[in-house]
Formats: C-alpha cells, structure tokens, sequence
C-alpha cells in the first residue's frame, strides 16, 4: 500500500491525474483522499506543487 501511495503522491506532481484514464478509475479518489491527508507533514514548497484537480 505505501508502494501505490508513493505513486499517486509522485503523480500529483504531474499531468497525469488530469488524464481521463485516471479520472475514471475505480480507487483514484480514495488514493487522492490519502495523500492528501498527510500533505500537512510535508514541507509546504512540496505540499503546494501536489494537485489532482
């Protein structure tokens, strides 16, 4: 699980969570729901570059 966490927190740097394919997937929001969660332990220069909207 910290595996696929890492994953989604390193596309949340890219343009990936905008992609369609990801938009649609089944555990994409609840992975999205968790990374955000720990932002607030994360220095806030990288919190801030993290977006999946």
């Amino acid at each position: 699980m910290l595996i696929v966490a890492t994953i989604v927190l390193l596309a949340g740097f890219t343009s990936l969570p905008q992609d369609a394919r990801w938009r649609n997937a089944m555990f994409s929001a609840p992975l999205e729901a968790m990374v955000q969660a720990v932002l607030p332990w994360f220095p806030e220069d990288i919190a801030k570059r993290i977006k999946y909207d």
